[in-house]
C-alpha cells in the first residue's frame, strides 16, 4: 500500500518532465522501496503530458522479476497495469486523494523455491508452533490433544493444481520426532482464499486427521490472502490459478477505492 501512495504523490510533482524520464524516475522509486529486483520496468501513460498538471495518468504498467519484498519474500514475476488514474491535486503533500476507484490487473508468479523460503520465514513459522492435535494410537497418540510444533515446512508443487507439503513434527514430551505428509489439490475459494481438494494426509505413513492439514492450509492462505486487504481499502480478487511444476501462477484484479489516510 505503501507503493501505490508513494508513486501516486510522486508522479504527479513531475508536470513537464518528459515521458521517458518519468518511467526512469518512477522505475528508481520503485526499487529503492524493494529489498532487490532482478529487473524492473514501468511506463507512465499520459498523452499529453501535461495531463499530469491535471491530476490524470492514462495507465500505469509495471513489470518486475525477482522482486525482493521483504525479508523472505521473494516474487518471481509481477505484471500489474492500471486504468486510467485521477488524483486531486488539492491533496498534494498529503496522503493522495483519488477522484475515481483505482483498478488493475494484475499477474503473479511464485516459484517452488520462493515459497519454500515464505514458508520458512519467523512469521510462518511462529504459527506452526504449539498446536493441539490429537495423533493416531499407530504413531503413540494418547487419545488426547497434544501439543505439537511443525517445523522444516517444505512444498512441493506438482501437476494440475496439486501440492505435496511435508512438515518435521516435534511433539510435547517426546524426544523422537514425525514426518508429516499430505498430497492434495488447491483451489481458490472465493477469489479469497485457497482450499483443499481430496487430501490425503499421512504421519509416519499412518493416515491422520485433517486438523493437521488445517495447519499447513493456514500457512499457506498467510501468503495467498486477499481479505486482509479490505482493511486497508483495497478489493483484489484471484480469477485465474495455477500450479505446474515448481511454479504457481495467479491473474486476479484489485480496486482501491480510496487511500487510507483520506477521508
Amino acid at each position: 500500500m505503501n507503493f501505490v501512495v508513494s508513486v501516486l504523490m510522486f508522479l504527479f510533482a513531475l508536470t513537464g518532465v518528459a515521458g521517458f524520464y518519468v518511467d526512469r524516475l518512477v522505475s528508481d522509486l520503485i526499487r529503492s522501496q524493494l529489498q532487490g529486483a532482478e529487473r524492473l520496468e514501468v511506463r507512465v501513460e499520459a498523452i499529453p503530458n501535461y495531463k499530469l498538471a491535471w491530476g490524470d495518468i492514462d495507465r500505469l504498467r509495471f513489470a518486475g522479476r525477482g522482486l525482493s519484498v521483504r525479508p523472505g519474500l521473494r516474487i518471481a514475476l509481477l505484471d500489474l497495469e492500471t486504468d486510467a488514474i485521477s488524483v486531486d491535486l488539492t491533496s498534494l503533500g498529503k496522503v493522495p486523494r483519488l477522484r475515481r476507484p483505482l483498478q488493475a490487473a494484475v499477474h503473479v508468479e511464485l516459484s517452488e523455491d520462493d515459497l519454500n523460503r515464505a514458508l520458512n520465514t519467523p512469521e510462518i513459522l511462529k504459527t506452526l508452533e504449539t498446536i493441539r492435535v490429537e495423533l493416531p494410537g499407530a504413531v503413540g497418540g494418547s487419545g488426547q490433544p497434544e501439543v505439537a510444533t511443525f517445523t522444516q515446512p517444505h512444498i512441493t508443487l506438482l501437476n494440475a493444481n496439486e501440492v505435496l507439503l511435508q512438515a518435521v513434527v516435534k511433539v510435547q514430551g517426546r524426544t523422537e520426532t514425525l514426518l508429516v505428509t499430505f498430497r492434495s489439490g488447491l483451489a481458490v475459494e472465493d477469489g479469497l482464499r485457497l482450499r483443499l481438494v481430496k487430501p490425503t494426509f499421512t504421519l509416519n505413513d499412518v493416515p491422520v486427521p485433517p486438523e493437521i492439514a488445517d495447519v499447513f492450509l493456514s500457512s499457506l492462505n498467510q501468503i495467498v490472502d486477499l481479505e486482509q486487504l479490505a482493511s486497508q481499502g483495497i478489493q483484489a480478487r484471484i480469477l485465474k490459478f495455477a500450479v505446474t511444476p515448481g511454479e504457481m501462477d495467479l491473474a486476479g484484479f484489485a480496486r482501491i477505492d480510496k487511500i487510507p489516510g483520506t477521508p
